[in-house]
């Protein structure tokens, strides 16, 4: 992860977007919620990025 990951609170959001991402590969409302999970963090493309290959990974893992 880049330096902007010290900033206060940007790690406990990028776990929770992460965790949302990968619990329920079934569920495919998480993409229209990673704006919002990633909102204020300033989150550069790298983030987001990490977050969908987290979901695709689980989503195989399960057969999805």
């Amino acid at each position: 992860m880049t330096s902007l990951t010290r900033r206060p609170g940007r790690p406990d959001t990028l776990h929770k977007a992460r965790a949302r991402a990968a619990a329920n590969p079934v569920d495919s409302s998480w993409p229209l919620r990673l704006p919002e999970d990633l909102h204020g963090i300033r989150a550069d493309w790298k983030q987001p990025a990490v977050v969908c290959a987290d979901a695709a990974w689980a989503a195989r893992a399960a057969g999805v």
